[in-house]
């Protein structure tokens, strides 16, 4: 069987997802988040403004979707009606960018980060910390620099 391509056009395609028979994904470097059938229907679900670099994703049981920011230590969540908010500021315990994500079946989400300020010199090495009970540190924000779309294209 000859591999054929589902979609194309894409900027920089990460963090691939299967949820509710579509796979989800990352298209970094055009800041959105879309999502594409066996058939090649694909939907921008979320198109992000500038401040925002999607990374990473995962599902919480109730089937939002967490987004990792890669340029600042942030988890957002999209609800399934399509709003976006700030869930959680990593800001005081990743070192350097977020990368990818995991949510594991009781929606305890799992996130990388690059291990490095971006500085020329060594960031001082630091113990990796896992937090079994974590709570958002942060109440969710009204106002973020994300809009949800729901335009539909063939590619």
């Amino acid at each position: 069987m000859e591999p054929t391509p589902l979609l194309d056009g894409l900027r920089f395609a990460e963090c691939p997802r299967w949820h509710d028979d579509r796979l989800w994904f990352c298209d970094m470097h055009a800041r959105r988040i879309m999502t594409v059938d066996e058939h090649g229907h694909a939907e921008t679900v979320v198109q992000f403004a500038r401040g925002v670099t999607p990374a990473g994703l995962g599902f919480l049981p109730d089937g939002s979707l967490l987004v990792v920011n890669l340029e600042r230590p942030v988890i957002l969540r999209r609800t399934v009606d399509g709003a976006v908010t700030e869930y959680a500021d990593l800001t005081s315990l990743a070192v350097g960018p977020l990368n990818d994500l995991a949510v594991d079946r009781h929606g305890r989400a799992y996130v990388g980060s690059s291990g490095t300020d971006g500085s020329t010199s060594r960031s001082a090495p630091r113990r990796a910390r896992a937090l079994s009970s974590w709570s958002r540190r942060t109440a969710p924000r009204e106002s973020s620099p994300v809009r949800s779309t729901r335009r539909t294209a063939r590619s």
